[in-house]
């Protein structure tokens, strides 16, 4: 499920400050997402916001919640360049489920 993968990822470069470091080097947003993919994450740019927000809603302290959105944050400058282009798949998320993730609302 593509949004494990990407709560899988979230919790690997929170961990792992190297991996975040490392994504710097390429150019566009679809060279990076092909670098996540290469690493064993395959998730849609998009399933990274919906990840953030179930971590939060899951979150028992507001350090984490905070960190997570400065995480979020990150990943929106790393990956605004204008060129990601990604497939259409169906959302993993239902409004039944939540109501305010990008997904849903």
């Amino acid at each position: 499920m593509a949004q494990q993968e990407a709560i899988d990822f979230i919790k690997e470069i929170v961990k792992n400050q190297e991996i975040r470091k490392s994504l710097y080097k390429y150019d566009t947003s679809s060279e990076i997402m092909g670098a996540i993919r290469e690493m064993g994450y395959h998730f849609r740019f998009a399933d990274f916001d919906e990840s953030i927000h179930h971590l939060k809603t899951e979150s028992p302290h507001e350090s984490q919640a905070d960190m997570l959105d400065e995480l979020r944050m990150w990943w929106h400058m790393l990956m605004d360049d204008g060129n990601l282009e990604e497939e259409e798949e169906e959302s993993s998320c239902s409004p039944a489920k939540c109501s305010s993730c990008s997904m849903c609302g």
